[in-house]
């Protein structure tokens, strides 16, 4: 369970690092109450209406939400290691309304175009700190790898990535086996995808990639 009628969440940054577990989650108050957070033995104060961001270290979340200090209304828990890591870089521009917007400079709430150029409205940005290890590594495919102007720039994804080309689909490690893509061989990638509402396609530097749908994601 990603949402509840009582909170919401707007970003969540999983680190898949070596040695490293700096994962943060950042929630709406979808209510004028005051609640109580509690995860990992920490407890927060969620004002109405307002917005709260936390770091936590276990993957698999345990969220108990209070009213009245002590009267527990809500438990959520999400086992996050479980779901797949795929998105694309942060440099990555998605048409919009407002013209292209760089993927990791977008925030719950605003509006970007599916693939009928419909408006479509971001409800979370996932956010996924990875290595380049033997299973999941980010691929850089060059401007015009895959056709005229697609992409349009230079543009790094997860191996795992679906893209569609026009009515093609194609996934990153089809890219990597046929040099369109190379392997990014540095560490502290950072890969960006969004949790759309309704869950649907969007326009990423001339690819065609379905925002990221947590109930179809289990590895």
């Amino acid at each position: 369970m990603m949402s509840s009628s009582l909170i919401e969440f707007t970003r969540i940054e999983l680190d898949y690092r070596f040695d490293k577990d700096q994962n943060f989650i950042s929630l709406k108050n979808n209510t004028d109450n005051e609640f109580i957070l509690e995860n990992e033995g920490t407890k927060y104060i969620l004002l109405g209406s307002d917005t709260i961001s936390f770091e936590f270290k276990n993957k698999n979340l345990n969220l108990k939400i209070y009213e009245n200090k002590d009267k527990l209304i809500q438990e959520m828990n999400i086992d996050f290691s479980e779901y797949k890591i795929n998105g694309i870089g942060g440099d990555s521009f998605i048409e919009s309304p407002n013209g292209k917007i760089m993927i990791k400079n977008l925030k719950s709430m605003d509006i970007i175009y599916d693939s009928n150029l419909n408006d479509l409205l971001v409800k979370c940005i996932i956010v996924f700190k990875i290595n380049s290890n033997d299973n999941i590594y980010p691929i850089l495919i060059k401007k015009s790898n895959c056709g005229i102007n697609i992409p349009y720039s230079d543009t790094t994804i997860s191996i795992n990535q679906i893209l569609r080309i026009k009515n093609t689909f194609i996934k990153g490690r089809q890219l990597f086996l046929n040099r369109k893509g190379t392997k990014v061989n540095t560490d502290n990638n950072i890969l960006y995808n969004i949790i759309s509402d309704p869950s649907n396609t969007y326009f990423s530097n001339g690819f065609i990639l379905n925002s990221y749908n947590f109930s179809n994601s289990i590895n």
